[in-house]
This record gives C-alpha cells, sequence and structure tokens, in this order.
C-alpha cells in the first residue's frame, strides 16, 4: 500500500520576515498561525522512506504500525519541514564571473 507524508515547504524569506533581536541575539518564533503564511502553496506530500518510519517510531515508540489504508499520514508536518531558500542565496554566475576577475586583476 502507498503512503505519503505530508511534510509542509515554507519560504525562509517570510519566516526571516519573523525574525526579532534582542540582546544582540536574533529568534525566530513562529506560531501556528505564522507557520501557515510561511507555507508555499502546492501539494506538500513525500513518499515514504526508512527515514520517516524511523522518525514516526521515534515519535509513536517502537510499536508503531502504519494504518492499515493508504493515504497521507499528518504526523510529520507537526515536527519536519522542508525550507525554500530561493532568493536567499540566489546569485548569477556572471557576478560571481565579475567578482572573481576584479580580484586576479589586483
Amino acid at each position: 500500500m502507498p503512503r505519503r507524508y505530508r511534510i509542509y515547504l515554507l519560504s525562509a524569506k517570510t519566516i526571516l520576515s519573523y525574525a526579532k533581536e534582542e540582546g544582540g541575539a536574533v529568534s525566530i518564533a513562529l506560531n501556528r498561525d505564522a507557520t501557515r503564511r510561511c507555507q508555499l502553496p502546492g501539494r506538500q506530500e513525500q513518499d515514504e522512506n526508512a527515514l520517516f518510519f524511523q522518525i514516526q517510531c521515534a515519535l509513536q515508540g517502537d510499536g508503531f504500525a502504519f494504518p492499515k489504508e493508504s493515504g497521507v499520514i499528518e504526523d510529520l508536518s507537526a515536527v519536519l519541514c522542508y525550507v525554500d531558500f530561493s532568493g536567499i542565496f540566489d546569485r548569477s554566475s556572471a557576478e560571481f564571473y565579475f567578482f572573481r576577475s576584479q580580484i586576479s586583476d589586483c
């Protein structure tokens, strides 16, 4: 029986918009509503695999067994997420080439 896990994809840009600086340290605290605002649209399902099964055993206990029916398992969405860093670390290779050529000219 094929099973899938729901694991949400969150936007790093939106997560960083919740950052607060206090005493020289930056913290990010997301409540349920803030986390929903960080979710990117689209299907957020992942095929089952051994790692997800092991995480389920850690969460539910060693006696964990899959539900009899196939479908989407929601349990891991409370403890795991994927983060999309698009627009955070992006740069074109032309920018790197320009920077590198300036260094070599020195």
